[in-house]
């Protein structure tokens, strides 16, 4: 799926307006509108935004996967995990 069909698709899913969105991403509603109908491109900085503010990946955001992930499970499966016994020497 198209990515920008994939941000129209989440936003109308959970009642939000494109200013509502806008005001997320720190664009009007216009700017907003442009990135959803092509005629903008949608930034790096501000896919990260959707991803925190919907709580989805962006492996699903941009549509590389059909089935939406919790953007924190993701982040929480990359931290690193401390040994047992807690950090090592020298860590803080």
């Amino acid at each position: 799926m198209d990515y920008r069909t994939r941000i129209r698709n989440v936003r109308q899913d959970r009642d939000f307006n494109q200013a509502q969105i806008g005001d997320v991403i720190q664009k009007s509603q216009q700017g907003y509108s442009h990135i959803e109908n092509g005629r903008a491109e949608l930034k790096i900085d501000d896919l990260v935004l959707l991803c925190k503010f919907y709580d989805l990946s962006a492996d699903y955001l941009i549509g590389l996967h059909d089935f939406p992930v919790s953007y924190r499970n993701v982040i929480d499966a990359h931290r690193p995990v401390d040994p047992p016994g807690g950090p090592t020497k020298g860590k803080q």
